[in-house]
């Protein structure tokens, strides 16, 4: 007897990922909820998006960056609802660019987190650059989070995070959050993770 296994039926193609609402902030604060919380207050509807007019700092994008930090003793939450990622990634992360300018040399006073539905993750700064919220960066550096496939096919919240004790001020400022992938299969115009 000669047994012919069927043909393995072929899995449906990637389909892509999607843009976060206002992902570069050239809206202006569309798109994302500005949470500013004194530390042990309550958490209050505030302002985390500004114009290179308002406030200027060097080696944002186009005109438009997100500010976090910058008053002890606070707490700032930037967020938003991602549009549910596509199902059957292996390989989903989020990078981003940004600036720390920090009078705190111990990093553990002032604290940054990326966040995904209020949990943590990992963040992979370029070489020599600690994703901590201390000393100071002269230009904006590319970072990525670990790896998100556990979350394919979920709606997920997003948002990044800082924390300041009262003592040395620490500001933490954010460019251009897209998704990418670097999974061979993905579709073609898909961010590459490892892109400058």
């Amino acid at each position: 007897v000669i047994r012919i296994d069927p043909t393995p039926t072929p899995l449906p193609p990637l389909t892509p990922l999607p843009v976060l609402a206002n992902h570069d902030f050239e809206q202006g604060r569309k798109g994302w909820s500005e949470v500013v919380q004194p530390v042990g207050g309550t958490p209050a509807p505030g302002k985390l998006i500004y114009s290179i007019t308002e406030n200027p700092v060097a080696g944002v994008q186009e005109n438009y960056y997100a500010w976090l930090g910058g008053a002890r003793d606070q707490i700032n939450e930037l967020k938003q609802i991602i549009v549910q990622l596509p199902a059957g990634y292996s390989d989903i992360r989020l990078r981003f660019l940004y600036r720390i300018r920090s009078q705190e040399t111990n990093c553990n006073n002032d604290l940054v987190q990326v966040r995904i539905n209020g949990t943590a993750v990992n963040v992979n700064p370029e070489p020599g650059n600690q994703h901590q919220l201390c000393g100071a960066m002269s230009t904006f550096k590319s970072a990525v989070t670990d790896n998100l496939a556990d979350y394919s096919g979920k709606l997920v919240e997003l948002s990044f995070w800082t924390q300041l004790n009262g003592t040395l001020n620490s500001n933490y400022f954010l460019d251009v959050v897209e998704l990418c992938s670097d999974q061979v299969d993905a579709p073609v115009g898909t961010r590459n993770c490892k892109q400058p």
